[in-house]
């Protein structure tokens, strides 16, 4: 039963990764959603646990201490020109691998789910859909500085750590709710 569980694992961890990558870049490409609610930063469970969660991004090596916020900022300050125009800048995913960093990840989780993943137990829906653990994931691709064939391109590499989002482990979650948060995200442009 322990290579179903683990089987099961990796499964949801990769379906789950390519839901974020999916979603995140459609956001980050233009959509009107703010991208704060990717992150844990923006989560009541974790923001209020013991050990409240402050989501670190770091962009080109450089700490955005402002948080989901300044990095939204950062983007919309990508697309303007220096005469107020706005211009398409486009994040164009071109590969991402994704692992299990923790597989019991419990931090801000709810009571009821704290008790620890039986290996020899039959995958059941929270370890099936919603497992408890922590992933990194590495994106890798190319940004687009403009709308037409002949606008200046750059390689990006995005690494990310993401969370369980707790609110996906109800019954009835919110519709559109995010299966993952991110607790931590390193871009590069390289």
């Amino acid at each position: 039963m322990a290579a179903a569980l683990r089987e099961a694992q990796l499964k949801a961890a990769s379906d789950g990764a390519k839901q974020f990558v999916d979603n995140y870049y459609i956001c980050l490409n233009g959509s009107s959603q703010p991208l704060r609610t990717f992150y844990a930063s923006s989560n009541a469970k974790y923001t209020s646990c013991a050990q409240p969660v402050t989501s670190d991004i770091t962009v080109n090596g450089a700490v955005l201490t402002g948080g989901p916020d300044e990095y939204e900022s950062m983007i919309k300050a990508q697309r303007q020109t220096p005469s107020g125009i706005e211009t398409k800048v486009r994040y164009e995913v071109e590969g991402w691998d994704v692992h299990i960093l923790n597989p019991d990840f419990t931090l801000a989780c709810p009571e009821n789910l704290l008790t620890p993943t039986d290996p020899d137990a039959k995958p059941d829906r929270r370890t099936k859909d919603n497992i408890k653990a922590s992933l990194l994931l590495q994106v890798t691709g190319m940004i687009s500085y403009g709308g037409d064939k002949e606008a200046p391109r750059s390689m990006f590499n995005d690494v990310f750590v993401l969370v369980p989002n707790w609110d996906t482990y109800v019954k009835n979650p919110a519709r559109h709710a995010r299966k993952w948060l991110v607790m931590s995200q390193n871009f590069r442009a390289l």
